[in-house]
């Protein structure tokens, strides 16, 4: 120490380290916009998932109540088919068959990927997201 003064000592050391936190911030940002846009990604994914999960029950179920003077088929494509319109997604397909007594609904939704190749999983432009849900015809 120098005239009873503390951390004048310390001030060369300073000088030299000026770019130090701009270099830590630069290697810093990326994973953390990776983590970003990685969990901004994977929750659209999730949504679509549900959304496409959804949109499969309400067709299955409307097939299964439908009455018997109607087609069940066509029941339940136009319920999936309106709940992908209501839900944003028009491009949605829904597409219902009846085998015996059991209803079987098929929900199809070619999700886009916003950055293809940026996460591993979702390397192509669009990934197909499909769900099937049975009942038994009421």
């Amino acid at each position: 120490m120098k005239n009873g003064r503390r951390g004048q000592e310390m001030k060369p050391f300073a000088k030299q380290t000026t770019g130090q936190a701009l270099v830590e911030f630069a290697l810093v940002v990326l994973i953390l916009l990776y983590l970003v846009i990685g969990s901004m990604e994977y929750s659209r994914l999730f949504m679509m998932f549900n959304i496409v999960t959804t949109a499969s029950r309400e067709a299955a179920r409307a097939g299964a109540v439908a009455d018997n003077t109607g087609s069940p088929e066509a029941a339940g494509e136009a319920r999936g088919n309106d709940f992908f319109n209501s839900a944003g997604y028009p491009t949605g397909h829904v597409d219902v068959r009846l085998s015996g007594g059991i209803v079987i609904a098929d929900a199809t939704y070619d999700f886009p990927v916003s950055m293809p190749g940026f996460l591993p999983g979702l390397s192509g432009a669009t990934r197909q997201i499909q769900r099937t849900t049975t009942m038994r015809k009421e």
